[in-house]
C-alpha cells in the first residue's frame, strides 16, 4: 500500500495566493512528499506501455519531472519533451536530469492550453499525463492527445476519481447550498470533468478515439489524525488544490476550512482515526 503522503502545514497552505505560487513554493519538497504515494500508480503505467527505444513522448503537467526522466531513460534514442506551468517545478526537474545524466528529456514552460496547438501530428507517437485530468479538463486533454497522437499513438492516464473520498463529498454539496455564492468561486465543475470510475475513463478514452482502451483501479485506504491533517493532505498533495485556489483570498478560504473542520469534527466523534479510501486509476491503450 502506497504510504500516504507527508503534508504541508495548513496555516502555509492557507497563505499563498494562487496554484502557481503553490506548485513554485514546494517543488523542492513536491517529491520528497508525493514521490512514493504517487510512485505506485505512475510505475504501473510506465509496465502498461510499450515504449520503444526511440519512441518520442509527452509528458503533459509534468511537475518536477520524475516520470518524464524515468521515461527518457527507458528510451535512449528517443526524446520526452515535459510541459508544465510551473517555473520552480521545471528547474527542479532539470536539475534531476543533470543529476541522472539524462539528456533526452526536455522541459518547456507553458500553460497547455496553448502549447498543444504547437504540436503537430506526427511529433509524437506516447502521450503521457499523470494526476492532471483535474487541472485540464478530462475530455479536453483525451481530444487534445489524438489529434496529435492520431490511431496509431499510445496514450497514458494516471488519475483519481470521482470514487475517492465518497464518504466526505457530501460535505462539498452541503456547503455550497449554505454558501451558494462560492460555487462559482470554487471551481465546483471540475468534480464533474473528472472520471466518475474505471469504465467512465475507458470510454471516455474510446470516445475521443483511442481503441482497445485498458484501466486499472487501485484502492488506497487513508487515514487521518483530524480533520486539519486531512486538510492538509487534500490540498497539500494537489487533489483539490485547482479548486481550493479559485477561491480568491484568504478570509473565504478559511471560512470553508473553519466550516469543513468543525463537520469533520463531528463526523469522527472522538475516533482515534479519520478513515477514507481514494481511488486511483491507471489508463492506456493496447496498440
Amino acid at each position: 500500500m502506497p504510504p500516504k503522503p507527508k503534508t504541508f502545514d495548513l496555516d502555509f497552505l492557507l497563505s499563498l495566493s494562487d496554484e502557481g505560487q503553490f506548485y513554485n513554493l514546494v517543488s523542492e519538497k513536491f517529491n520528497e512528499i508525493n514521490g512514493d504515494f504517487y510512485a505506485r500508480a505512475n510505475l504501473t503505467l510506465l509496465e502498461r506501455l510499450h515504449l520503444k527505444s526511440n519512441s518520442k513522448v509527452m509528458d503533459l503537467a509534468c511537475g518536477t519531472g520524475h516520470l518524464a526522466i524515468e521515461i527518457a531513460k527507458r528510451v535512449p534514442q528517443g526524446k520526452v519533451v515535459g510541459v508544465d506551468m510551473a517555473s520552480e517545478m521545471l528547474a527542479k526537474g532539470r536539475e534531476d536530469a543533470a543529476l541522472a545524466k539524462v539528456q533526452n528529456v526536455e522541459f518547456v514552460q507553458r500553460d497547455i492550453t496553448h502549447i498543444l496547438p504547437e504540436f503537430k501530428p506526427g511529433d509524437f507517437n506516447v502521450g503521457v499525463s499523470c494526476f492532471a485530468l483535474s487541472y485540464l479538463g478530462t475530455d479536453f486533454l483525451l481530444k487534445e492527445m489524438y489529434q496529435i497522437l492520431g490511431n496509431q499513438g499510445q496514450i497514458g492516464i494516471t488519475t483519481s476519481s470521482v470514487a475517492s473520498l465518497v464518504e466526505w463529498q457530501p460535505l462539498l454539496f452541503e456547503y455550497f447550498s449554505e454558501h451558494p455564492e462560492q460555487i462559482n468561486e470554487y471551481g465546483s465543475q471540475q468534480i464533474v470533468e473528472m472520471p466518475l470510475n474505471a469504465e467512465d475513463l475507458k470510454e471516455r478514452v474510446e470516445a475521443a478515439g483511442f481503441k482497445n482502451a485498458k484501466v486499472e483501479s487501485l484502492r488506497v485506504p487513508l487515514a487521518f489524525k483530524d480533520g486539519a491533517d486531512a486538510a492538509s493532505f487534500l490540498i497539500g498533495s494537489g487533489w483539490i488544490s485547482n479548486g481550493f485556489y479559485k477561491i480568491p483570498d484568504r478570509q473565504s478560504r478559511e471560512t470553508l476550512i473553519e466550516w469543513a473542520l468543525a463537520k469533520l469534527k463531528g463526523i469522527q466523534q472522538g475516533a482515534p482515526k479519520l478513515e477514507t479510501s481514494i481511488e486511483f486509476l491507471i489508463a492506456w491503450n493496447e496498440i
